[in-house]
């Protein structure tokens, strides 16, 4: 089925406009109300002629029972089911011109009015016409659970009338009259699918126009058809008056809905202009009303009768009297511009449905009208609401809601009741009363607007509705409740009666019907005593060091400094318990007491609680009670007041005669009261018996109005100090201007009333369960779940006990429950405290009412003669509680309901028992055995007291906490502001301060910890501070409170459940917003990261992204191609070097080949340098977008877009296991396959199941399961319809294969295919197979995906990552196969695509770049070709600088520093010597270290100044080798950089060092690298100076010859790997024979040298050839040859720093001939 909106009210305009109030509320009110004279005096009649439809749908009951059992979501889709049904048939009433009186549930009563009783004959043909196109469309509705709707039609025609009920607040109407009467008696004779016209209505009809067949009674006719004829085809309606379901469906969504007749036409009730409206003019409420009336009667007389009134209408304001007929919770959506769909939500309320029966003959409207003020002040008084009114052959039937949205409190089901057993005895007193009939339910039910846009009403829809209905009906005259309201009111049990179980119409498993018989009908006359508690209260020594300091003030030489105290928080806080504290201080310190606790029925009679307190005022001094004589009294007075006593009769319950000069009197009765009551009361604080008092009011927000004046008056007497508690809602919103005046008061503190602090859980739970420890699981459940809040935490324990989950046992060290860990706070703080305070209150108001819950099992029940939360605090309590308790056994035999249980009753049916005392230290509450405290739930109890105090916020404060519920505990700001209504985001930032200023919210980087030493207004200070910003904090005044951008609710209870009041279509509309929203903010850093990172298709460009690359590739054709063949013999190189630029142009498919050594590699390299970003940028920006995925998947699984959750899912498994973060990753991977399952249809499934296995196998590998990732990569390239082995292949003839293809494609052209996802997964897999291959040495596997990878998705047009994948594998795999020819090419011509297209290049392609390029250029250098090597690698360089590469330039800096050495470029290798000794810092690398030294000792070699003195570099190294010895020291080249010292201090002469430096070499031997090469060249000239020396000397040189030998061998061993070292070696044997005297050898090596160096390019070493072959040639290599060397090298303490740039230069280092005497 189809999804249908629960109403498709109109929004708030685009342009910012205001919905007109009248156009709001027309759709709540039929046309009968908009067009009344609503200025007539209540009640009032008004009679019509009228064709009236009554429409009942049958098989809602059944929906109803069906959707009730599928939870929360079932009553959601009920609603959407029933709207759309609802709707359909509302559509064809109003395009027929009906007006439609009520939505009676499951019921619609339509009537068609005319202006004189001769048109109803035509009228009627029209509504039968209507009635059948019902039943043809509408007949037999089929639901998506297998409940077929089915509709019943009753018609009738004739005289009615409509009866106006109310007064100033409310108004109501009721329909009554023969056609009304009629109707119904049609409607009873109906059966699904029948059209049934009452026999009345006969004489208004043309028989003959119609096919009818009559009912059983042969009075009453079936209409079958409508006979056609002329006159009836010129009258009948369109054929698209009504149509089916889907083309409804579809009408909704239209803009523009088919045209129909206006002819009398009245469409009252448009929400919003559309083009077919012709009621525009209705819209202005005043003056252009008149104007559309008039225009419409001008059509017929039909209207005759409402043209009277035309003029009435246009006299008030309309809108005003139109807010009479609207619910409140409606109006205060409507008044605060929210949207209507706002209004609908689950949440738990009471019905009452309340039948009464009429007698005959009697004056029915003024009857009504006295029902209606009795009912309405009744409901109201008990924050009820009456929603619908009818009168049918049942009686007149009222439906009262009490817990709606506004008016929720936290036991509406007991209001429920009480409300009803006091208008039952109240309505049995009214004449014409029969019985009453009263069913009350409570239960999850759905609140909101139901109907058509045009025409809808506020109402209540779910099982507990129709329950409450069959209650009223099959148990006449009682008020029968269900268990869910018995268990949940908590009334004493003795208050009811249980009722035989009656079956009730389409309702199963019904439970105990109970009858409320218990509670009195009588006026209340006297208050509520404040409830006492036995132990020590908590947490609430600020508050109580406040309350001494005001007594001490009211004590001083000025007692009028003193201040009144008001302590404002929300329901269960401890108000209660506070004040209890209060007076049991003040009887301490000697006060007159007078204390009360007002119930929300107190505000409904007037002076009541100034009657407490003047009368107990009396009474403590001593007043007579015959105050007219009281001499007293009328000296407190004065004698010409004390005439005017008779106006406190009421107040003082006295009966004083009005004197007979007062009768007929005009005088002010208000400020003559005022007056008396203060007089009185200040002469009673000023006598002897008082003296010092202190008034203690507990919920005063319930004080009614004349109350609140006494109070302002008490405010400024002396002696007295007044203390209240109150909602802070009575702060917003006072209840009337006297109230606000006393909270303004100067002499007036209000003081805000925090939660607990954590640490308290504990020790309250142990005084509210009477136990000495609670288990440490439960404590830390109470920490985390009742936040703070005492009366919470008592519903939470409340709940545990109930479901016997928590235990409270004897502790005898036997059971195995007593085991559990335990938390036991001081006993201090849980023992009971004695005596118990007596307090000062009237006999009749000692009550007891004791909670009766279950405490335990059997098999671990206590002896106790103490009940559960008997003494917690917060429950009634008396001094003489001890003598009448209940023991555990008699509350094992109440109901596991909750009731409460009266012991003053007399009929009370138990009977206490004596058991053995058990004393408190022996009680411990413990888990049941299978109790697994973390799965426990909230209980639904706390969640109402939740719900309750967001309704006692403002609507727009409402609103902002619904929408700010659904981003979780933390909110954004700019996210929230897209979910409000655009009419409320001016607003927000101001109720965002008014919620944190109300503790519902608090800044999420506010400080964790609030200092103790802090006042309580500091305290309540800090917690509404943003901290967002700490500039703009510290600069602001201290009391401002800026807005804050992430604020978050300081309750997580109260955000969960203001998420679970929204419906669940509510919720899929925000949570699809605001992951909208996230998107768009995730594409900002998405933008800055290389998609592939994040398994991303690459970015679209737009088409003037794609010219812009066009023209650069034709403007940098020439330039980036140079024609230059390197080796002529080589056939590849042949076919693609003799290609022109003009083929290239022609030929794009073609492949070229440029020479490795052009000139243009270093503009093409520092082009592809331009814009990159240093890698660990994008690894910040990674961790900066996995918080945006979490929200991102949150928002995507509750909008149930299973598509956008998967695809998220997958992008942030990929962010994660980059990151390492693969906890995450493997959880996130489990949510995906789950999520991918429940997903009913998504698009592309084998390409999302395809990155999923290969995000499974990416993740795999990376911990470790190399055979468990090759099986998910092969289920990944199935899905691709790929063909991959589920482990390494080694298969000779699949490479074969694969190299064959690889040749052709190599030789042919490119693949010009451009792909597409599938293609692009494709090359995500390989490159993720690839890479396992070369990290785990698969090297068969890994040339075979190498080649496949390259073959299948390296073109020209493709992403240009795949493309430098696809080139970096195969270039790595030509290196090892040493297949150079092709590897030359693929290396210009990936420069050469990548300059082309820089633009698309990321960071991390750049660095693949510049990873090649630098492997590139060491396999060139070793291979001798210094050439290429200084171009490749200055390009690696270019990128490697830019993008800051520093594990690339960790291995490529140290070896192109060689590359420039030996191009005798080395001067251009200091930036990135830099570089690379700021990344080895930076990361505290001891390879990069050691290394950087050595290079720095090898400049000094040269000749040249280091970066870093010889000394320093000495020294690093030393203690690198030091604790080698106790440090696993692989990958360090410890040999190279002890012979790079070596030979230092070789040259230098100090063979001490060289000596201790040379055992530090034999010590350190390792495997074979282009280190250790340079290492044994530089062995072989230290063995070679040290010959010298020794020659010289004349010392026995054999066994250095014997080393010279074996480390010419091991040089000549290593060239096999390093011939770029040759040249050098050849130098080293020249020496070798110049010394020995071999003059021509030594010049054979020097001449061969110098051939290897043209050769390789080395133009450093044959400087160094032609610069030895001289010296020796002439003799001057001798000693003192290097005394200009050695006195640069200055002892090694000079550095590249301390010299100016012309004495740079390098002094080359001679090698010494010995220097025989002869």
């Amino acid at each position: 089925m189809a999804h249908v909106p629960i109403i498709q009210v109109s929004r708030i305009q685009e342009d910012g406009d205001e919905i007109s109030n009248l156009k709001k509320m027309k759709p709540h009110v039929p046309g009968i109300v908009i067009f009344a004279d609503h200025n007539r005096q209540m009640p009032w009649s008004v009679t019509y002629h009228a064709v009236v439809m009554f429409a009942d749908i049958s098989g809602f009951t059944a929906l109803c029972e069906k959707y009730s059992h599928m939870g929360q979501s079932g009553v959601d889709q009920l609603t959407r089911t029933l709207n759309e049904y609802l709707s359909a048939l509302v559509e064809g009433i109003l395009r027929s011109d009906g007006d439609i009186l009520k939505f009676a549930g499951d019921a619609i009563l339509a009537i068609w009015r005319v202006g004189r009783k001769e048109e109803l004959q035509s009228e009627f043909v029209k509504v039968a016409k209507c009635c059948l196109d019902i039943q043809e469309k509408c007949g037999e509705w089929d639901t998506d659970i297998g409940v077929k709707l089915t509709v019943k039609i009753g018609l009738a025609a004739g005289e009615m009338s409509v009866t106006f009920l109310g007064n100033k607040e409310f108004r109501h109407y009721v329909e009554l009259g023969p056609a009304v009467t009629a109707v119904n008696a049609a409607e009873h004779f109906c059966q699904s699918g029948m059209v049934v016209i009452s026999p009345d209505t006969w004489e208004y009809c043309e028989q003959g126009l119609f096919e009818l067949e009559p009912m059983e009674d042969e009075k009453h006719m079936r209409l079958m058809s409508l006979i056609p004829t002329k006159r009836t085809r010129s009258q009948s309606l369109p054929t698209t008056v009504l149509v089916s379901r889907r083309s409804f469906e579809r009408r909704m969504s239209d803009e523009k809905p088919p045209e129909f007749p206006a002819k009398g036409s009245l469409d009252l009730a448009s929400p919003s202009k559309t083009k077919d409206s012709d009621s525009s003019d209705f819209d202005k409420p005043v003056s252009g009303l008149k104007t559309a009336v008039e225009n419409k009667f001008k059509i017929g007389s039909r209207f005759g009768k409402l043209r009277k009134i035309v003029t009435a209408v246009t006299e008030m304001k309309l809108d005003v009297a139109l807010r009479l007929y609207i619910l409140s919770p409606v109006l205060k959506k409507l008044d605060d511009n929210q949207p209507l769909e706002y209004l609908s939500e689950m949440r738990q309320v009471s019905i009452v449905f309340m039948n009464l029966v009429l007698s005959e003959g009697i004056d029915t409207a003024s009857t009504l009208q006295t029902i209606f003020e009795l009912v309405y002040s009744r409901t109201k008084a008990m924050n009820g609401s009456l929603n619908k009114l009818f009168l049918f052959d049942k009686g007149c039937t009222f439906l009262l809601i009490f817990g709606l949205p506004g008016f929720k409190s936290e036991n509406d089901c007991a209001h429920a009741l009480m409300s009803s057993g006091r208008m039952k005895s109240q309505l049995h007193k009214v004449q014409g009363v029969r019985n009453v009939s009263i069913g009350v339910t409570t239960g999850t039910t759905f609140c909101g607007v139901v109907g058509h846009p045009k025409r809808h009403e506020y109402s209540v829809i779910g099982r507990k509705v129709n329950m409450a209905a069959r209650l009223m009906m099959n148990y006449p005259d009682k008020v029968t409740c269900d268990t869910d309201t018995f268990q949940t009111c908590r009334l004493p049990a003795s208050y009811f009666v249980e009722m035989a179980t009656k079956q009730l119409k389409g309702l199963k498993n019904v439970g105990v019907i109970r009858e409320f018989a218990g509670f009195s009908g009588e006026q209340k006359t006297v208050a509520k005593q404040i409830t006492h508690s036995m132990y020590p209260i908590l947490g609430r020594q600020m508050e109580e060091f406040m309350f001494g300091d005001q007594v001490a003030a009211m004590r001083s030489e000025a007692p009028a400094h003193h201040r009144h105290l008001v302590f404002s928080g929300p329901a269960g806080i401890g108000k209660t318990r506070l004040l209890d504290q209060i007076l049991s201080m003040s009887q301490q310190a000697g006060f007159r007491v007078i204390s009360c606790q007002c119930d929300l029925e107190d505000s409904s009679y007037p002076y009541f609680i100034t009657s407490h307190i003047l009368q107990s005022l009396m009474r403590y001094t001593g007043f007579s009670e015959k105050l007219s004589k009281d001499a007293y009294l009328t000296d407190a007075v004065g004698v010409n007041n004390a005439q005017y006593l008779f106006l406190l009769n009421g107040i003082l319950d006295c009966q004083l005669e009005t004197p007979d000069s007062l009768i007929g009197a005009k005088f002010n009765e208000q400020s003559k009261r005022q007056q008396l009551l203060r007089a009185i009361a200040a002469k009673c604080l000023h006598s002897e018996a008082i003296r010092e008092c202190v008034i203690v009011i507990d919920d005063a927000h319930n004080v009614d109005t004349s109350s609140w004046q006494f109070l302002c008056e008490m405010v400024n007497l002396s002696h007295c100090l007044i203390i209240l508690s109150i909602r802070p809602t009575l702060l917003d919103v006072p209840t009337c201007r006297a109230a606000k005046d006393f909270m303004e008061d100067p002499q007036v503190k209000v003081v805000d009333l925090g939660s607990l602090e954590p640490k308290y859980m504990a020790p309250l739970a142990c005084q509210m369960l009477d136990v000495i420890s609670i288990p440490r699981d439960l404590d830390k459940l109470l920490r985390e779940r009742v936040h703070g809040v005492p009366l919470w935490c008592m519903e939470f324990l409340r709940d545990l006990v109930k479901n016997e989950q928590l235990l409270v046992v004897n502790d005898d060290g036997q059971s195995d429950l007593v085991s559990q860990s335990t938390v036991a706070p001081n006993q201090d703080l849980i023992k009971p405290l004695t005596p118990a305070r007596e307090l000062e209150l009237p006999s009749t108001q000692k009550l007891l009412h004791v909670a009766a819950v279950k405490v335990q099992p059997s098999n671990y029940m206590m002896d106790t003669e103490k009940d559960f939360l008997s003494a917690t605090g917060y429950l009634y309590a008396s001094p003489s509680r001890n003598e009448n308790h209940l023991t555990v056994s008699d509350l094992a035999q109440i109901s596991a309901g909750g009731a409460m249980t009266s012991m003053s009753r007399p009929n009370s049916s138990i009977k206490p028992k004596k058991l053995p005392a058990v004393t408190a230290k022996h009680r411990l509450a413990v888990f049941e055995k299978d109790v697994k405290p973390e799965d426990i739930p909230i209980p639904s109890a706390m969640k109402e007291l939740v719900i309750a105090r967001i309704d006692s916020m403002r609507a727009s404060e409402q609103l902002l906490i619904k929408c700010a519920a659904v981003l979780g505990q933390r909110v954004r700001k700019d996210i929230l502001e897209t979910l409000m209504p655009k009419a409320h985001r001016s607003k927000l930032s101001k109720g965002i301060r008014k919620l944190m200023e109300n503790g519902i919210f608090e800044c999420s980087n506010a400080p964790k910890h609030i200092d103790r030493r802090l006042s309580l207004g500091e305290r309540s200070n800090v917690k509404s501070k943003c901290y967002c910003n700490a500039e703009e904090v510290a600069a602001s005044e201290p009391n401002s409170v800026p807005s804050c951008n992430e604020p978050m609710f300081t309750n997580k209870l109260l955000q969960e459940t203001a998420y679970e009041i929204l419906m669940e279509s509510q919720r899929i509309e925000l949570h699809t917003k605001a992951a909208t929203f996230l998107e768009l903010s995730a594409d900002v850093l998405r933008q800055q990261i290389p998609y592939h990172i994040l398994g991303r298709p690459p970015p679209r460009e737009d088409l003037e992204n794609q010219l812009k690359r066009i023209d650069l590739k034709m403007q940098d054709l020439d330039t980036m191609i140079n024609m230059r063949s390197l080796r002529p013999d080589n056939r590849i190189a042949d076919l693609t070097f003799a290609r022109t630029a003009a083929e290239m142009k022609t030929k794009r498919g073609r492949r070229l080949a440029v020479s490795v050594t052009s000139e243009n590699n270093f503009p093409l390299a520092r082009k592809i340098a331009e814009g990159g970003t240093p890698v660990e940028q994008i690894g910040q920006l990674i961790d900066s977008l996995l918080p945006v995925y979490d929200s991102l998947i949150y928002h995507w699984k509750n909008a149930k877009e299973h598509t956008h959750l998967v695809n998220t899912m997958i992008e942030a498994i990929s962010a994660s296991v980059e990151r390492k973060k693969l906890k995450k990753a493997e959880e996130l991977l489990e949510s995906a396959f789950a999520a991918l399952q429940e997903a009913s249809e998504v698009p592309d499934s084998n390409l999302v199941t395809a990155k999923l296995f290969r995000m499974k196998g990416k993740f795999q590998y990376e911990t470790g399961q190399v055979l468990e990732a090759y099986t998910s990569f092969s289920k990944a390239a199935n899905a691709l319809g790929m063909k991959e082995p589920t482990k390494p292949s080694s298969s000779w003839f699949r490479r074969l294969v694969l190299l064959l293809k690889f040749l052709w494609y190599w030789k042919t052209h490119y693949c010009t295919n451009t792909g597409g996802v599938f293609t692009l997964e494709k090359g995500y897999l390989l490159a993720e197979l690839y890479k396992i291959d070369k990290e785990q040495g698969f090297h068969t596997s890994k040339l075979a995906h190498a080649m496949k990878y390259f073959t299948k998705l390296a073109g020209t047009d493709f992403e240009v990552h795949q493309l430098v994948m696809a080139y970096a594998a195969m270039i790595e795999c030509c290196m090892e196969k040493t297949w150079n020819d092709i590897f030359e090419a693929l290396i210009t011509e990936l420069l050469q695509i990548c300059a082309e297209r820089r633009e698309e290049l990321s960071s991390d392609d750049r660095h693949i770049l510049c990873e090649t390029y630098a492997s590139s250029c060491i396999y060139y250098m070793n291979s001798g070709e210094l050439r290429k090597a200084s171009a490749v690698g200055g390009a690696a360089n270019e990128i490697c600088c830019s993008i800051q590469d520093q594990k690339t330039m960790k291995f490529f800096a140290p070896q192109y520093f060689y590359v420039m050495l030996f191009r005798k470029t080395h001067f251009n290798s200091i930036e990135l010597l830099q570089h690379f000794k700021y990344g080895a810092q930076v990361s505290d690398d001891l390879i990069a270290s050691t290394v950087f030294r050595s290079i720095c000792l090898e400049i000094a070699l040269l000749g040249a100044c280091p970066p870093e003195t010889v000394v320093s570099c000495l020294a690093d190294i030393k203690d690198t080798i030091t604790s080698s010895n106790h440090t696993r020291t692989d990958g360090i080249p410890l040999q190279y950089a002890v012979s790079c010292a070596l030979l230092w201090l070789t040259r230098m002469e100090e063979w001490a060092d060289v000596r201790q430096w040379d055992v530090e070499m034999m010590s350190n031997k390792q495997e074979h690298s282009f280190y250790q090469s340079v290492a044994s060249i530089h062995r072989l000239e230290q063995s070679l100076l040290m010959f010298c020396y020794c020659t010289e000397c004349g010392e026995n040189t054999q066994t250095i010859k014997r080393q010279v030998l074996m480390r010419s061998k091991d040089v000549k061993s290593n060239l096999k790997r390093s011939p770029i070292l040759a040249p050098r070696y050849k130098l080293l044997k020249a020496y070798w024979c110049a010394m020995t005297g071999h003059q021509q050898k030594m010049k054979s090596f020097v001449k061969k040298g110098l051939a290897l160096c043209t050769a390789q390019g080395n133009v450093y070493d044959k400087l160094f050839l032609d610069h030895h072959l001289i010296q020796w040639q002439n003799g001057g290599a001798r000693r003192g040859a290097n005394c200009e060397w050695i006195k640069h090298a200055a002892g090694g303490r000079l550095k590249m720093s301390d010299i100016s740039e012309d004495a740079g230069g390098i002094h080359v280092f001679t090698l010494p001939l010995p220097c025989i005497p002869r």
